[in-house]
């Protein structure tokens, strides 16, 4: 999600009991806190999400290959130098005894010295091949360890993707339930009203001014006509003695809670859950 040009972004939700069973398991293996995993998962999910530059399974084995063909070659050059040192040892060995004091041949020091490079180079040639070894073990090692991240950032997105559904989902539920009961207690409220107003009046029942039924103001339990549905905004007292008392209908002044309580926030919930569900039906097909 885009920052907008805000510093940082603070959300507070209520997660089912689950989802904070898992929080907090999570945060006592890895020692942190439920806020902390909860960051972790979101910004690993988003750095695989939009980096591009990630290396992808065609690109580690290319590397692997281009490894283990330079460690051949290696080793290719590294066995015909030894074989051309044990030849030339041979060859000076075979030209006269190590005692012999003639210039043209090689004495015993030189003889020592030829095999100590020999045993040298021999040496080097096992900690090269050594080290190419380790290299090798790294790279499949890195590869696997990638594997292995790439399923597990999977298996959390498509688990927090599923509870964010049922979050949300959740929040949708709970505002229609709190939605329905304002409505209920506004109605109420509105009767109530009604019923001061009679009461102030001294009145106990009016004639509805659209259907003239005549209603019994003190068992209304919402601010309608019980007879033709018609809503009552107030109690009109007679204005004559031979006149009877009138329930004025009409919509009756609005209540704390009677705006709508979905707006922009519910739009983005509602869209968040079909979002979600659609990757997950997306995944599942998959």
């Amino acid at each position: 999600m885009a920052s907008d040009g805000r510093e940082n972004d603070t959300m507070t939700v209520s997660v089912p009991p689950e989802v904070g069973d898992w929080l907090d398991e999570q945060a006592t293996r890895h020692g942190s806190s439920r806020e902390a995993i909860c960051r972790q998962l979101l910004q690993g999910v988003r750095d695989v999400s939009a980096d591009e530059d990630l290396a992808d399974a065609e690109e580690l084995a290319s590397l692997r290959a281009h490894v283990e063909a330079q460690r051949e070659e290696f080793i290719d050059h590294v066995e015909d130098v030894r074989d051309r040192v044990v030849q030339v040892k041979h060859e000076v060995d075979g030209r006269a005894p190590l005692e012999h004091d003639h210039e043209r041949y090689a004495d015993a020091e030189t003889v020592d010295a030829l095999e100590s490079t020999i045993d040298a180079v021999t040496a080097d040639v096992e900690a090269i091949d050594a080290s190419l070894q380790t290299l090798a073990d790294r790279v499949d090692e890195g590869f696997d360890n990638y594997e292995t991240i790439l399923d597990e950032l999977a298996a959390d997105l498509e688990l927090v993707s599923d509870r964010s559904t049922v979050l949300a989902n959740a929040v949708l539920d709970l505002r229609d339930t709190r939605t329905a009961m304002q409505a209920r207690a506004n109605r109420r409220a509105a009767a109530d009203e009604l019923k001061l107003a009679a009461n102030r009046l001294d009145v106990r029942s009016a004639s509805c001014a659209d259907c003239g039924s005549s209603v019994d103001i003190s068992l209304l339990t919402n601010p309608t006509c019980p007879h033709c549905g018609a809503s009552i905004a107030d109690v009109e007292r007679r204005s004559s003695i031979l006149g009877s008392h009138t329930l004025v209908t009409g919509e009756p002044p609005a209540l704390p809670g009677d705006s709508d309580p979905g707006g922009p926030q519910r739009e983005r919930l509602e869209e968040a859950a079909d979002a979600d569900a659609s990757s997950s039906n997306e995944g599942t097909h998959d």
